[in-house]
């Protein structure tokens, strides 16, 4: 792994690790999100999706690189980028799946018929 994949790798890992807690933590702790009895799958699920996706942007970065050096032809190029671009965009959505939950979660709160 060269440096800037490296690089990659962390950068994504804090930003995941500083939604984590947001979402798991500061959240339920001001009253903002209820903590639930299936929060435990939640997170878990959350935990492989954050860790998954860092590697895949870091993934995609080494891949790009891998193409780069290669020199490759016109017909190749579209499907390199199509691969990279794909990896790049799962790995965000890994990255940022703590988001969708607690999206979910306050969508539900608000739209829910005892709120109205």
């Amino acid at each position: 792994m060269d440096e800037r994949t490296r690089k990659d790798f962390f950068v994504c890992l804090g930003i995941w690790l500083g939604l984590e807690l947001i979402c798991f933590g500061l959240l339920p702790l001001l009253g903002l999100a209820l903590p639930r009895n299936g929060w435990g799958t939640w997170f878990i699920m959350s935990v492989l999706a954050g860790i998954g996706g860092a590697c895949l942007l870091a993934g995609s970065t080494q891949v790009a690189d891998g193409f780069r050096s290669q020199g490759s032809t016109a017909t190749l190029k579209l499907p390199q980028r199509l691969l990279v671009s794909s990896m790049s965009w799962l790995g965000l959505a890994g990255i940022a799946f703590p988001i969708f939950l607690i999206s979910m979660q306050l969508f539900t709160l608000l739209l829910s018929p005892g709120n109205r």
